[in-house]
């Protein structure tokens, strides 16, 4: 597995020979390269760096968060599937984790996201400690139908409304709509009660 030693950094320029040096070069090298590929995390990973797991006949991109490694995609016989594995933002709440302010977790019950309102020492969950993000498209459908609605309403205003009843005739550039809301078209009048 081509990963770093956790004794190659930092490196010390008035102890490090060169021949060291070319060593700790190549190993960076190859480590690049393969994206520390290997069947487990590096030991010297740190929070938020990116390893390959190799897990038989797939290859699966990792993250580590700090307490855990989180799949973001893998790839089998040549298919690769990406955004189909959990969200890292999506992890229910941990009591092991120290929390930050602004830290967001997913409850899958209430499909919801809640941000952390403070520092959170690792505990119990308390619902106290969490503001729950609204879904913001809530009611949208029914306002923005109001809103047409109310923009039909406005633009048909000082016409006269034509309900009920049947037109029979054909309207010519001689037919009369009335006051009354009814049409007379060469000579036959239906009423419409407006």
């Amino acid at each position: 597995m081509p990963t770093l030693n956790p004794t190659d950094f930092p490196i010390n320029p008035a102890s490090t020979s060169g021949t060291q040096l070319a060593d700790i070069l190549n190993r960076l090298f190859n480590a690049y390269e393969s994206n520390q590929a290997g069947g487990a995390r590096p030991t010297q990973m740190k929070t938020g760096g990116l390893w390959t797991k190799i897990d038989g006949p797939t290859i699966r991109l990792m993250m580590y968060d700090g307490a855990v490694d989180i799949e973001i995609g893998s790839i089998t016989g040549g298919t690769g599937v990406f955004g189909a594995v959990p969200d890292p933002l999506a992890a229910m709440y941990n009591t092991a984790v120290n929390y930050k302010q602004g830290d967001v977790i997913y409850d899958p019950t209430t499909k919801k996201y809640s941000v952390a309102k403070a520092a959170k020492a690792p505990g119990a969950y308390n619902a106290g400690d969490w503001t729950v993000i609204p879904d913001t498209f809530n009611g949208f459908k029914a306002g923005l139908e109001t809103m047409i609605d109310a923009k039909i309403a406005a633009a048909l205003t000082g016409y006269l409304p034509l309900t009920g009843g049947a037109l029979t005739g054909a309207l010519t550039t001689t037919s009369t709509i009335h006051a009354t809301g009814a049409i007379s078209s060469n000579g036959d009048v239906t009423a419409f009660k407006p």
